[in-house]
């Protein structure tokens, strides 16, 4: 995208990014890094609840190409899953048909880079996971876990356009399980699931927090990653570890 620069009228490349899922505790993060950078010249958030710089939309039925049409980067945080979803069913499937159509849609308007957050649990709970787990280990979501499992799928069709696009760069942020400043939400519900999960006894576990993420996903976008990256704390917490900042409940 190209515009005239008020001083010297020469052409200045005009930066645009656009986020999804911008109305969420990370996107509005991830919004707000954007908004605060020299570089960055327009933010264009999508979501269907509303927020600062954010345009209402559905992306399962709008219009993603007329969304995209200008912009140099996608970074696509949108999910049905997480604490905004309200009611016992969620069509897990949507993620799925979103992610294609938002990928279609960026090559077809020629976005040159998608950032896309997946997740740690793509790679799967299972006891012979080598520790610590790198990008280079296989996919092997939970089959039990929805969540994962269309994580691993909008992977593939990631890497899939990027194979199918000449010139485009593709990220995906596999990130361990998100915490925010005083809230459970979606760790709560994640750690819930977890239970049913089969695992070893001694498996070790990683959370991260929001705003680490956030810049994560920035830096992501700052730096042309091409390819899997995953993002988490240095350390981790065996069961026994996590189970000791449990809050203990008291009589008063």
């Amino acid at each position: 995208m190209w515009s005239f620069e008020l001083s010297g009228g020469k052409l200045a490349a005009m930066v645009r990014v656009v986020v999804t899922g911008a109305a969420s505790v990370l996107g509005r993060r991830v919004v707000a890094l954007l908004e605060g950078r020299d570089d960055v010249d327009e933010v264009v958030g999508l979501d269907l609840r509303s927020a600062p710089s954010t345009r209402p939309m559905d992306l399962l039925t709008g219009d993603l190409v007329g969304a995209l049409e200008g912009a140099d980067a996608v970074l696509h945080l949108a999910s049905v899953f997480g604490p905004a979803i309200e009611g016992p069913e969620i069509d897990d499937a949507v993620d799925v048909a979103v992610a294609k159509r938002l990928f279609d849609a960026a090559a077809q308007v020629g976005v040159g880079q998608v950032v896309v957050l997946s997740s740690a649990t793509v790679y799967g709970p299972w006891a012979n996971n080598p520790v610590p787990l790198t990008e280079e280990a296989p996919l092997r979501p939970h089959p039990d876990l929805a969540f994962a499992v269309q994580r691993a799928e909008v992977e593939r069709l990631a890497w899939e356009a990027r194979r199918s696009t000449p010139g485009l760069v593709v990220s995906c942020l596999r990130p361990a399980p998100v915490v925010d400043d005083g809230r459970g939400g979606w760790l709560a519900e994640a750690l819930d699931a977890a239970a049913d999960v089969p695992a070893a006894d001694d498996t070790a576990a990683q959370y991260l927090h929001v705003a680490d993420l956030a810049s994560a996903v920035v830096a992501a976008w700052e730096h042309h990653v091409d390819g899997p990256l995953n993002v988490a704390p240095d350390g981790w917490l065996t069961p026994t570890q996590r189970r000791a900042l449990d809050p203990v409940p008291r009589v008063r």
